[in-house]
């Protein structure tokens, strides 16, 4: 696997990441044609996540800042909003299959 480290990139993304930790580098792993995150004080090895975006711009700035343990908790918060909201609009498609059956085999044996 060909890792090839990015010193400097045209939005800056790299130094901008130095600014939030001075031990960030980023990784571009050619066969995948991704970019990695890693963290030189990381226990357990360097790497730190792998970006979902196929450019180095200001959403990788963005992700990193998210996704940093600090903001964890946050995070899960913004998470568990999500699936509540998910899981209300379930709720709600299911009543109203429900509701729309039930009409049914009520117009159905009205009529037999």
């Amino acid at each position: 696997m060909c890792k090839i480290e990015i010193k400097n990139d045209l939005y800056n993304v790299v130094s901008r990441l130095k600014k939030i930790d001075e031990n960030y580098f980023v990784l571009y792993v050619k066969n995948k044609q991704v970019f990695e995150i890693h963290n030189k004080n990381q226990p357990f090895g360097t790497y730190c996540l792998t970006l979902p975006y196929k450019n180095l711009d200001k959403r990788a700035v963005d992700y990193v800042l998210k996704t940093r343990k600090e903001n964890f908790d946050k995070l899960i918060k913004e998470m568990d909003i999500s699936n509540k909201r998910l899981e209300q609009k379930e709720n709600e498609e299911l009543k109203y299959k429900a509701k729309y059956d039930l009409t049914s085999m009520l117009k159905y044996l009205q009529k037999n």
